[in-house]
């Protein structure tokens, strides 16, 4: 199973961001499913103990502080041959936590490749849409952003389709500060 670290964006910017996906001009766009920010590509993990290792090393990640995720543009990258509509996002610490991931990836067996660049939310595939519609989809909604949200969780994610940032699916999440957070569903 190839597994991916990262951010789950916050319900907020979900909301935000899907959103936008309904403004996608046509069907040469292709929404990412899963919105998540990527940060560190953790490799390929084979064995259970590896796994065990990966897990107990990430349970015991612990910033200071929560991140502060806030967007800041949008972006085209390319990744794994395709073109993706991107949202950038700036967090504070987020340099600090993608260490902290990847040296408990390698004690755990794992070879971590450096971290994603640019820091962006994957939105669409727009390999196949006309260079037109993106360039005129980037200009109406080059200003437009969602709220700051604090986040306090980072989540591990597997791809199983040769790495694909658009394929991500949720395995864990793992908690990396002491901080006071409400349950949503009791306020």
């Amino acid at each position: 199973m190839f597994l991916i670290a990262g951010l789950a964006v916050p319900p907020e910017m979900t909301r935000f961001f899907r959103a936008l996906q309904g403004f996608f001009p046509s069907e040469h766009w292709l929404p990412a499913p899963v919105l998540a920010l990527p940060l560190i590509m953790l490799g390929e993990a084979t064995t259970l103990t590896a796994m065990e290792e990966l897990d107990h090393g990430l349970m015991t990640l612990r910033l200071k502080q929560s991140i502060a995720l806030s967007h800041t543009g949008f972006t085209l990258v390319e990744r794994q041959r395709r073109i993706l509509l991107a949202a950038l996002v700036q967090g504070s610490e987020t340099d600090h936590l993608s260490v902290k991931i990847r040296s408990a990836a390698r004690r755990a067996g794992l070879a971590p490749a450096p971290p994603y660049t640019p820091l962006a939310v994957p939105l669409a595939d727009v390999t196949a849409a006309p260079v037109e519609e993106v360039n005129h989809w980037l200009s109406i909604h080059y200003a437009t952003a969602p709220d700051q949200e604090e986040l306090y969780e980072f989540t591990v994610f597997s791809s199983g389709k040769n790495r694909d940032p658009l394929s991500l699916e949720k395995e864990a999440d793992y908690p990396f500060t002491n901080c006071f957070r409400p349950d949503p569903d009791l306020l």
